[in-house]
């Protein structure tokens, strides 16, 4: 009996926890409103523990957790929130034999992280025309761990795009991991030229930036291709959150390697959790297409310096620029 109750305390305890951050950090609703319904959970909380018998406390307290969840779990994503600059659309994909046409891919020209000319176009991409797949990493933090990794396509004549998995947030809103567990960000997929996906983070952020060619094939890069944009065009149509443990861009990003690779990368390695080793994991793969160790590789493809805006550039420019072509 004393190590069933124990057993259900394990679950009761975290479960109690967790709604009460929840309720804490319940989405769109003012500071004082989610203190007013901590208050009320903490006091409901003691008095269930004071009017439970001792053997029936553990199931009682999991149970009153349960309940206390579900306003939180009956917060549903939505689209038609004010989302903040370069976050307005989402990409909508129609696919035709080898042919992929793409409404929303941005365009934009960065002045600063919170100014931009944004522009959205309509392209149509061939298939048969991919080559390449580039990891780009992004740390944010003088620790790496915390940073941002997503992929570009090189096409034959020198065109790219790039595909981010990013939080889509509410103008005002900043990025924080806590709140990213419960319910503050939907998921989106930015799809849009590497002058500005790329160039925001090295240029105007500021931030390292790696580019990392892969070993990928044409053939095993047009599926990770057609995997991202079916599933960017899924997140038009049907919202989901993003999550900081299950849904960001590393865990997405291993959903879509995984469709692909006939030998599954492992979704509990720890670099899943913490992408700035993202280039880790991958050059222990062996998907790089690279020689020397993994810190030669990193100096070689930091591409900060050669990433000034040129107005004399076009985007294929400034694309065989940055990887020092």
């Amino acid at each position: 009996m004393r190590v069933t109750r124990f057993i259900l305390w394990l679950v009761a305890a975290p479960a109690w926890i967790v709604t009460g951050a929840a309720l804490l950090l319940y989405p769109h609703t003012p500071a004082w409103a989610r203190g007013l319904a901590m208050l009320a959970y903490l006091a409901a909380s003691a008095l269930v523990l004071w009017k439970t018998p001792a053997r029936w406390r553990a199931p009682a307290v999991l149970g009153f957790a349960l309940l206390g969840a579900g306003p939180w779990l009956a917060v549903r994503p939505r689209d038609d929130r004010p989302w903040i600059l370069g976050q307005e659309r989402a990409p909508s994909v129609t696919i035709a034999g080898d042919g992929v046409t793409i409404e929303n891919v941005r365009h934009a020209v960065w002045r600063s992280a919170t100014d931009a000319d944004i522009r959205w176009e309509t392209r149509r991409y061939d298939l048969q025309a991919i080559r390449t797949v580039d990891l780009v990493v992004e740390p944010f933090d003088d620790w790496r761990g915390l940073a941002h990794i997503f992929v570009t396509f090189g096409f034959e004549g020198g065109e790219h795009v790039a595909i981010s998995i990013e939080s889509r947030r509410e103008a005002g809103e900043v990025y924080s991991p806590l709140r990213g567990v419960f319910h503050h960000y939907e998921l989106l997929y930015v799809i849009g030229d590497e002058r500005d996906i790329i160039g925001l983070r090295a240029n105007i952020r500021r931030d390292p930036t790696y580019v990392f060619p892969t070993r990928a094939t044409p053939v095993e890069a047009r599926a990770l291709f057609l995997s991202m944009v079916r599933r960017a065009d899924a997140l038009g149509r049907e919202p989901e959150f993003y999550n900081t443990l299950t849904a960001t861009c590393a865990t997405g990003l291993l959903r879509h390697v995984n469709e692909v690779r006939t030998h599954k990368v492992s979704a509990l390695d720890w670099r899943i959790l913490f992408p700035g080793y993202a280039d880790e994991l991958a050059w222990d793969l062996g998907l790089f297409q690279m020689g020397g160790s993994l810190e030669e590789a990193r100096a070689r493809h930091l591409i900060n310096e050669r990433s000034a805006f040129e107005p004399r550039l076009n985007g294929a420019m400034w694309s065989r620029k940055i990887r020092g072509q």
